[in-house]
Order: structure tokens, then C-alpha cells, then sequence
């Protein structure tokens, strides 16, 4: 993360924290998920700054777009995963549904920037 800082909410930031991650439990399963999520939200972050930088250097500009194209997939399949788990707690636990539901907004502006970024280079 050389290019930008990444602000996390409360609730991701306490799941980095968890001691419980191990555990098969709800709890656990939101703080994985949130983890995971914000990973990919890193991820795509550094991956969009590098291709913006690599942008005169066609081969390592394919290189960077390559692995967004791969990190949107991951997404993708985090967001699916991570909307069964907030559909979990949303009965149990409607404070972490919510975490999970802005995390992955999150994810979607992002994807939707490198979605741009891939369909438009040099924008």
C-alpha cells in the first residue's frame, strides 16, 4: 500500500483483531469474511495505482491488468460468499450484517473503478 492509506471501519478493524478467527462459529465467520473483503479492497487498490503508473510500459501495464482481472473474479466470488454470511446474521446479529453490507459496497466502488480503469486505459 505505497500509494495510498486504507481506512477501515470499526467493525474491520476489530476483525483483524479477533483472537477467535479459528473458531466455527457466526462471529468467526463475519470477521473472516470482513478480513477477506478487505483484502480484496487492498488488493485491487494497488493493483489500480501500479497499472496507473505502468501506463507508458505496455508490457507491465498488461501485467497489472492482468491481475485485476483475476483480483475482480476473487471479488466476485468474496462478495457471494460474504452476502451468505450476512444473510446468516442478520437475524442473529443485524450490527454485523451491516458491517459486512458496507464492506462489501466498499468492494463494489472499487471493482467498479477497475472495471473503468480496464475498459478505458489511459483514463
Amino acid at each position: 500500500m505505497r500509494f495510498f492509506n486504507l481506512t477501515l471501519t470499526t467493525p474491520e478493524a476489530e476483525a483483524y483483531n479477533a483472537s477467535f478467527l479459528e473458531e466455527k462459529s457466526l462471529r468467526a465467520d463475519v470477521a473472516r469474511s470482513l478480513i477477506r473483503l478487505v483484502s480484496c479492497i487492498a488488493r485491487v487498490n494497488t493493483e489500480l495505482e501500479e497499472l496507473k503508473r505502468s501506463q507508458s510500459m505496455s508490457s507491465l501495464w498488461k501485467l497489472h491488468a492482468d491481475a485485476l482481472v483475476v483480483l475482480l473474479d476473487v471479488a466476485s466470488t468474496s462478495t457471494e460468499e460474504a452476502a451468505g454470511v450476512a444473510k446468516a446474521a442478520e437475524t442473529k446479529d443485524a450490527a454485523s450484517a451491516k458491517a459486512i453490507h458496507e464492506t462489501v459496497q466498499k468492494l463494489r466502488e472499487r471493482s467498479d473503478l477497475a472495471v473503468k480503469a480496464l475498459a478505458h486505459p489511459g483514463s
